[in-house]
């Protein structure tokens, strides 16, 4: 509290002391001197003691004020005004502080955050590091687990067009009929480089191979159980007898037959999974 409102506090009790004794001065002597005068009514005290008539006489001095003690606000309006705008300016200032505690919290939360990342990144360079460390200690057996792998790479494409002609033949051998043999023999067949050549002929299968064979037989072949025999084949397209000759005098046949086979001929010997 300033000293001027010190000032004016003092001087304001000092007025309502004095307001009580000189209005009973005052209705003393109108009472002994009979004026005629009424009573002074006691002041208002706000809490609504108030406009009944006052008593007369002796009774007057037997009055006794309810309430609380009667003020007069003194002040001047600078004052109420600076009193408000403290108030304002304390709560604005309050404001301030709580912002700036929340922004000191958050950065806070952020700055842990950031060394908490900072540490997880560290740990996983290190656990980084030291997976390195161990490939190169086993460098040489990642270097032939791949040389390994080419290697099975290329064995699958290099025999995807492998035929076992050894068990074929022996297939093919036993499929002729009874006396028949083998003479000759002509094979031409797909390459992992190059597709077969199909046949422009309608009605023809797919194949990957065609066999020109030359057999011998005592007697004149019977097509329908030639080509019976070679149907069993695994693989078989087609067949066909393309020429028959008998040589001299001899009963002695020469044929010729052509046979297609397909890719269910293939060994899948490096086929993936065998």
């Amino acid at each position: 509290m300033s000293r001027a409102e010190a000032d004016v506090r003092k001087d304001q009790k000092q007025r309502t002391s004095a307001a009580p004794r000189s209005r009973n001065a005052k209705s003393s002597k109108a009472d002994k001197g009979g004026s005629g005068m009424p009573p002074l009514r006691p002041p208002f005290d706000g809490q609504g003691a108030a406009d009944a008539p006052a008593p007369k006489g002796k009774a007057a001095a037997a009055v006794v004020l309810v309430g609380r003690e009667p003020r007069v606000d003194l002040l001047p309006t600078e004052v109420h005004v600076d009193r408000k705008e403290r108030a304002t300016a304390r709560r604005a200032w309050l404001g301030v502080i709580v912002v700036g505690v929340v922004v000191v919290l958050a950065i806070g939360g952020v700055t842990v955050n950031g060394l908490r990342s900072q540490t997880d990144l560290a740990g996983a360079q290190n656990e980084t590091s030291a997976l390195l460390l161990q490939q190169q200690k086993y460098s040489e057996v990642r270097d032939v687990e791949r040389e390994s792998t080419l290697i099975t790479a290329g064995q699958a494409v290099g025999g995807s067009t492998e035929i076992d002609w050894q068990k074929y033949l022996t297939e093919l051998n036993a499929s002729l009929p009874s006396g028949v043999s083998i003479t000759g023999l002509s094979i031409d067949s797909a390459t992992p480089l190059t597709t077969y050549v199909q046949a422009t002929t309608p009605l023809q299968g797919q194949r990957i191979a065609t066999l020109q064979i030359a057999v011998s037989s005592p007697t004149i072949p019977s097509v329908p159980d030639w080509t019976s025999g070679l149907s069993t084949l695994t693989g078989y397209v087609d067949s066909s007898i393309t020429s028959i000759s008998r040589e001299g005098t001899a009963d002695n046949y020469t044929a010729s037959i052509t046979l297609h086979i397909n890719e269910k001929a293939y060994d899948g010997k490096y086929a993936e999974g065998k």
